[in-house]
C-alpha cells in the first residue's frame, strides 16, 4: 500500500486507511489515508456500504463488482456478466443481495456469495445510470438516460411502473426511508418527488438557475433532501416547503462527475462530504456551510457511502482506487 499525501486542515483526524490496521491518530492538523489497489481495471464508478457494514461493494467499468470483506480488506467475490461498464450498485437490506445498474441497459441482481445473477432485469432503452432498493427489500427504482424511472418487484422481476420522470438523463434516484416517497433528479435540473404506491409526481422542485442536477438523496431524518448540481453547489431542500434551505459551495468549481452526497452525523452535528473536484472530497458543517476538511484521492472520486455507524467514509476514484477512511470525534462531539 501506498500512503497518500497529506494535508493540513484544522478539525479533521483520518486514520490509516486500510481495511484492517487499527486507527493511526496523527496531529490535529493533518489527514492521513493510505490507497491501495482494488483489482478493478477501470475507473471505479461506485463504493457502497451493506446495510450490516460487514461488507463494501465496488462496481467499475470494467464491467464487474466486486464484494469485499470490511474486517481484513479481503476479496469475496468478483461478479461477472454485464457486457458493459457499471454505473451504479445497491444493497438489499439483508446484506445478501446487490444489484446493479449498466451502459448494457440491463439491470441485474446477485446473490454475493454464489455470485450468480438471480435476475436481469430489461426494459430500459439507454443506459442505466442509477437504482436503489426501498427499506423493505422488495422494489427497486432505477434511472436511465433514457429519460425515465423504473420501478421493479424485486421478487419475479416485473417492471411495475414507467415514469416518464424527466426530459434529460435521470442521473439518481432514492427512496424516503418509509419507502413512501421516490426522488429523482436529471441533468434537466429538475428534482422530482413520487408516490411510490400510485406513480404520480408530488413536488417539483427547481434551483434558480436550473443548473443540471448530478445526484439526489434523502437526508437521514427523511425531511430534506441533497442534492448536488454542475454548477459545484450542494443544496439542501425542505421538499414539502419547496425551499431551498442551505447552499453548500465548492469556490465556483463545476462537478467534472456526478458522485454522491453523505452526511455524517457526530455527536455535535452533521457534516456533509462530496467530491467537488479533481481528486479531492471536501466536508462541510451542515450548519455554519463552512468547509472543514478535504480528503485527497488519485484521480477524481466517483462514489463515496459512510457506513451505518458513522464512522468508516469509503471513496473511489477513476483512477481504479479505493480509499477507506476512519473517522473519530473529539469528546466534544467534533470531527477531530
Amino acid at each position: 500500500m501506498v500512503p497518500s499525501s497529506e494535508l493540513k486542515k484544522e478539525n479533521l483526524i483520518i486514520s490509516d486507511g486500510s481495511y484492517y490496521a487499527k486507527p493511526i491518530f496523527v496531529s490535529e492538523h493533518e489527514l492521513r489515508s493510505k490507497r491501495y489497489d482494488s483489482s478493478h481495471r477501470g475507473p471505479v464508478t461506485a463504493v457502497k456500504f451493506s446495510p450490516d457494514g460487514r461488507y463494501v461493494a465496488s462496481s467499475s467499468a470494467d464491467r464487474t463488482i466486486k464484494i469485499w470483506n470490511v474486517l481484513d480488506g479481503s476479496l469475496m467475490n468478483t461478479l461477472e456478466g454485464h457486457i458493459q461498464g457499471v454505473s451504479d450498485i445497491s444493497w438489499e437490506p439483508g446484506s445478501e443481495i446487490v444489484a446493479s445498474a449498466s451502459d448494457d441497459k440491463t439491470v441485474r441482481i446477485w446473490d454475493i456469495f454464489s455470485g450468480k445473477a438471480l435476475r436481469i432485469l430489461r426494459g430500459h432503452t439507454h443506459h442505466v445510470i442509477s437504482l436503489s432498493f426501498n427499506y423493505k427489500g422488495n422494489l427497486l427504482a432505477t434511472g436511465s438516460a433514457d429519460e425515465n424511472v423504473r420501478l421493479w418487484d424485486v421478487k419475479n422481476g416485473k417492471c411495475l411502473k414507467v415514469l416518464a420522470a424527466h426530459t434529460q438523463p435521470v442521473s439518481a434516484v432514492d427512496f424516503s426511508r418509509d419507502g413512501t416517497i421516490l426522488t429523482s433528479s436529471s441533468h434537466d435540473g429538475l428534482i422530482r418527488l413520487w408516490d411510490t404506491a400510485s406513480g404520480h409526481c408530488l413536488f417539483t422542485l427547481v434551483g434558480a438557475t436550473n443548473t443540471p442536477v448530478m445526484y439526489v438523496r434523502f437526508c437521514p431524518n427523511g425531511k430534506y433532501l441533497l442534492a448536488s448540481t454542475l454548477d459545484g453547489c450542494i443544496r439542501l431542500w425542505d421538499y414539502m416547503r419547496n425551499v431551498c434551505v442551505k447552499t453548500y459551495n465548492a469556490d465556483g468549481k463545476e462537478w467534472k462527475y456526478s458522485s454522491p452526497s453523505v452526511f455524517i452525523s457526530s455527536p455535535g452535528g452533521s457534516m456533509i462530504a462530496q467530491a467537488y473536484c479533481e481528486g479531492k472530497l471536501g466536508v462541510w458543517n451542515v450548519q455554519d456551510k463552512q468547509l472543514v476538511g478535504e480528503l485527497e484521492h488519485s484521480g477524481s472520486v466517483l462514489g463515496t457511502d459512510i457506513d451505518k455507524e458513522g464512522k468508516l467514509l469509503v471513496t473511489s476514484s477513476s483512477s481504479g482506487t479505493i480509499k477507506i477512511w476512519s473517522i473519530r470525534y473529539s469528546s466534544f462531539g467534533q470531527l477531530q
